[in-house]
């Protein structure tokens, strides 16, 4: 007997292989009970989908994996998070350390820089994935206000994200015109 339970199935063919099965056998089942009473057939529909909205949107969340699809649009905020999510980090490290080496699985814009290896620094520059940045950040530590930098990362435009792109992709990460005026240079 199948596994029936895709939430821990990181292979996305067959986690989509276990979803359409588990579609289909709730399908039959309508089906199978709409002959057996008097149900319309909008009615069926309306059960189906009922179903599969209980199924969808009450199933537990088990872990994020890097081949998780991430619902559009995410803010900064939820983008940083996984990030973080990804690189094992914790939410509220307020203490300078080097950067642990990253395992094979991580996305290469996440995995930390020879700067981040060997120079002691605030963990939350390392969600971003833009390794110049974070070089250039944590090289110019002294000179960076890093109150005004998380200011504006977390109150004015800073980033969007796009749509249906994961959290560690830098193409993903749209820039707003203010913050490149204000700290473009990070990025050069």
């Amino acid at each position: 007997m199948h596994s029936d339970d895709w939430h821990l199935e990181n292979d996305p063919k067959k986690r989509k292989r276990i979803q359409d099965r588990l579609a289909q056998r709730v399908r039959r089942k309508r089906l199978r009970e709409a002959r057996n009473t008097d149900k319309t057939r909008q009615e069926v529909r309306d059960g189906l989908a009922s179903n599969i909205a209980h199924f969808v949107y009450d199933a537990p969340f088990v872990r994020i994996s890097l081949a998780y699809e991430i619902p559009a649009p995410i803010t900064i905020f939820g983008a940083l998070f996984i990030n973080g999510k990804v690189l094992g980090l914790s939410c509220f490290s307020q203490v300078a350390t080097r950067s642990s080496p990253a395992s094979p699985d991580v996305p290469l814009s996440l995995r930390p820089t020879a700067t981040q290896l060997l120079t002691l620094h605030l963990t939350g520059i390392d969600r971003f994935p833009f390794p110049k940045m974070r070089d250039n950040y944590i090289n110019m530590g002294g000179l960076i206000d890093e109150e005004d930098f998380s200011l504006d990362i977390f109150t004015k435009p800073s980033f969007d994200i796009k749509p249906g792109g994961p959290a560690w992709d830098p193409d993903a990460w749209i820039p707003a015109k203010s913050f490149l005026e204000k700290w473009g240079f990070l990025m050069q």
